[in-house]
């Protein structure tokens, strides 16, 4: 088991986070199990803060 965090004041592309998860983690590319979980913020809606849980 690992844990990652990431922590940035720069606010995620939503392109490139779309495919991330769609490709990558949908893909299985970092196991059969992910927990992501926290705040984040996209660049197209600075204004706004979603909860990834």
């Amino acid at each position: 088991m690992s844990s990652t965090i990431v922590r940035s004041p720069r606010p995620f592309h939503t392109g490139r986070l779309r495919e991330f998860v769609t490709e990558e983690i949908d893909g299985g590319a970092y196991g059969r199990i992910l927990r992501p979980k926290g705040f984040f913020i996209l660049a197209s809606r600075p204004q706004a803060a979603g909860l990834w849980s």
